[in-house]
């Protein structure tokens, strides 16, 4: 039997096309920002996966050097997509795990500010 190439998930975000592959060096990645697939969020993990095959088959991260630096490629609406996508790029390396996202934090309105002169 052939093994079969796993099709990994990709995201365009801001119309840059990224594949989301957990590999060796998103583990490496994930574990320089003191994370794992266990305890990171769907930014971190995606950060940390992105990336793309280049022509003769290698893999090239996107090198991403901190979560914000995807998340400023994003929209508020990326983010349901990207949790999905990043479910299925774990999904495809651990088929056995159960796997349930995290989101990122929810942000709070800006703070009403007040001139108390």
């Amino acid at each position: 039997m052939t093994p079969k190439t796993i099709e990994w998930p990709e995201i365009i975000l801001s119309g840059r096309r990224l594949i989301l592959r957990l590999s060796y060096a998103a583990n490496y990645q994930l574990a320089r920002w003191g994370r794992s697939i266990a305890d990171g969020n769907t930014i971190e993990l995606a950060a940390a996966m992105a990336g793309e095959f280049l022509p003769d088959g290698r893999w090239r991260s996107a090198g991403f050097e901190r979560p914000i630096d995807l998340a400023d490629l994003m929209e508020a609406s990326d983010e349901l997509v990207m949790i999905e996508k990043v479910t299925e790029a774990v999904k495809k390396a651990y088929p056995e795990l159960e796997v349930s996202a995290r989101q990122t934090p929810e942000t709070t309105e800006a703070p009403i500010l007040t001139n108390a002169s």
